[in-house]
């Protein structure tokens, strides 16, 4: 089949995307590899999600506004029956070309044919990862959905950001939990946060390790570089959050190019967000709008 418009990722941005377009009478097809609202989805449970920057107005026809993974999700798979927009999911695309004025969209499913295309994907299903011996053991994850499941174990948190601080948080309470940070102390961290971590730490109940970094992961333990020595730590369980990146390898084989070689360079698109191929557009987050809203 033939439609007018094909959006790859279904997270804010593309269903946004999706939606706009429904309303303006166009086909759509909107294409995810994992669940609708990814990102969202591997939050957290009952996360509370910020709608920031405050003075930028919703220009959606999605409902947005602060609140719990749970409120904000359900809220998007309302809109997604009341608009009508048709979701294959999971669905991964690996290709996509341009001919004589045609898309055509190869996933590890079908193959699609549209006439413009909307590149939706984020980066979070992109993560950083360690690039060290035994990331690839089955105890460690780049996600942490439930930390509620996890007691009486040792826990490692690699990564000293946000969102690996609630991490640390929420873990501590029924863990033994220790957080591997790259920087000599926690660094650009939300006020709370900062103060959380920090009270936990003096009181022993986490264990910080700055200036610190993987050196290789065994079953059962970590081994921590640290300036001055390797430090052997018992581990049950390691989560890795050390952020993503764009998935510029895809991008430029779809055609896309980007603003310089620079490895944070991002996507080279016009005032609407078409990028070098025209009728191809880049939303969101690999367009550099990391925020739901700036997004949306």
């Amino acid at each position: 089949m033939m439609y007018d418009l094909l959006v790859v990722g279904g997270g804010p941005s593309g269903l946004s995307a999706a939606a706009h377009a429904k309303k303006a009478g166009m086909s759509v097809l909107v294409l995810d590899q994992g669940e609708v609202a990814n990102t969202i989805f591997n939050f957290q449970k009952q996360k509370h999600v910020m709608a920031e920057p405050g003075t930028i107005p919703l220009r959606s026809d999605l409902h947005f506004e602060a609140g719990t993974r749970e409120a904000i999700l359900q809220n998007w798979h309302d809109a997604i029956k009341q608009y009508h927009i048709p979701i294959n999911r999971p669905e991964a695309v690996r290709q996509i070309a341009k001919a004589d004025g045609l898309f055509t969209i190869q996933s590890d499913k079908a193959a699609y044919q549209a006439r413009h295309i909307i590149l939706a994907i984020g980066i979070q299903g992109n993560p950083n990862r360690l690039g060290k011996p035994g990331e690839d053991l089955p105890f460690v994850s780049y996600k942490l959905a439930d930390p509620s499941i996890y007691e009486n174990k040792d826990i490692m948190m690699v990564g000293a950001g946000d969102a690996a601080i609630e991490g640390v948080l929420a873990l501590c309470e029924k863990n033994r939990v220790t957080v591997v940070n790259r920087n000599s102390e926690f660094f650009r961290l939300k006020d709370a946060l900062d103060r959380q971590i920090s009270e936990k730490v003096k009181a022993r109940q986490v264990v910080a390790y700055h200036n610190a970094a993987i050196d290789r992961i065994e079953p059962g333990y970590a081994y921590v570089a640290l300036p001055d020595r390797i430090a052997k730590v018992k581990t049950d369980m390691v989560f890795v959050r050390i952020g993503a990146s764009l998935p510029r390898p895809f991008m430029e084989k779809c055609g896309i190019t980007f603003a310089s070689k620079e490895r944070n360079a991002l996507p080279a698109v016009s005032e609407h967000y078409e990028s070098n191929v025209p009728g191809l557009f880049v939303i969101g987050a690999v367009a550099g709008y990391n925020l739901i809203k700036q997004g949306m």
